[in-house]
């Protein structure tokens, strides 16, 4: 699979699970729902070998962010807590006020632009097989919502990459990279877990 970067169509189909996301209001709306993709075993075995690769190169190319933490070696949420205390402190003694607003990212595995994402991977040279096999495996997905009595036919995903694949974290934190780029490292504090990001500015105010 990997030496021809393919990923076989009938390793493609997943099953969705609804999961109910916390403190929404109306559970009747679609959007209050989470959707888990169940892969196939053998699947996620492809998957695990390939993100343990892109996760080695990512880091010595600079492809993800250095203010992203989880889905990341050695960078979990305690790094987060941690710097935003350490930031805090540091302002306090100087007569400055912080303030942190944070940001979500909504639906954010669901919409990754496909050519976006391959366009990223190249930008830092990415071994072509892996750039190849990750295309192969993102696109002409199909997934089956699993409810009551629901009838389990596959309907065709063109967009995003699948929440559930242990490959997809480390995808969209070298796609959000640009994000981080864009802002200012000096005057704020920036930290992201995946699609959840903190701006942490000090004033007088």
């Amino acid at each position: 699979m990997l030496r021809w970067s393919i990923h076989p169509p009938a390793l493609k189909d997943s099953l969705g699970i609804l999961l109910p996301k916390p403190s929404k209001g109306d559970y009747d709306a679609f959007a209050s729902y989470r959707v888990i993709a169940l892969m196939q075993t053998f699947s996620i075995i492809a998957e695990r070998i390939i993100n343990q690769r892109l996760i080695q190169f990512a880091k010595a190319s600079g492809l993800y962010s250095i203010r992203q933490t989880g889905s990341l070696p050695q960078r979990a949420t305690f790094d987060a807590g941690i710097s935003l205390k350490y930031w805090v402190q540091e302002a306090q003694p100087a007569g400055l006020k912080a303030s942190t607003m944070f940001l979500d990212i909504k639906g954010g595995f669901d919409n990754v632009d496909h050519g976006t994402l391959l366009r990223r991977l190249r930008s830092k040279d990415t071994p072509e097989y892996m750039t190849r096999w990750i295309s192969n495996f993102i696109a002409y997905r199909q997934c089956a919502i699993i409810f009551p009595v629901s009838p389990r036919s596959m309907k065709g995903i063109s967009t995003g990459i699948p929440q559930g694949s242990p490959l997809s974290p480390i995808l969209f934190v070298i796609y959000v990279e640009p994000l981080h780029s864009c802002l200012d490292p000096i005057r704020e504090l920036i930290i992201s877990y995946v699609d959840d990001i903190q701006i942490t500015v000090s004033s007088h105010s």
